[in-house]
């Protein structure tokens, strides 16, 4: 936790208490819910926090730095790329 002086402890442990959940009713409706996919969430979240956050207190951590800049765009190029060609697909284009 970067920042864990500006998230009150109430908040952090119902964080805890809601990822428990989450990932005991995922095993519970194992066929239904995909555990990966929330893990997979899960860990893609904490990996984007740690680039993303600043270390610093006082910077604002609403202020992207240019990786996660370019990072962003890249996300956005290639979701309208499959969207793209999902619909030429459908529309039996490609």
């Amino acid at each position: 936790f970067k920042r864990r002086q500006f998230i009150a402890p109430e908040f952090r442990r119902n964080l805890v208490v809601n990822i428990g959940f989450i990932l005991l009713y995922g095993f519970v409706l194992s066929g239904i819910v995909d555990n990966y996919a929330h893990i997979g969430g899960l860990v893609t979240g904490a990996v984007y926090a740690l680039f993303a956050v600043p270390g610093d207190p006082h910077k604002d951590p609403r202020e992207a730095l240019p990786p996660i800049k370019v990072a962003g765009l890249l996300a956005i190029a290639a979701y309208a790329a499959v969207c793209g060609l999902s619909i030429l697909t459908i529309l039996q284009i490609v």
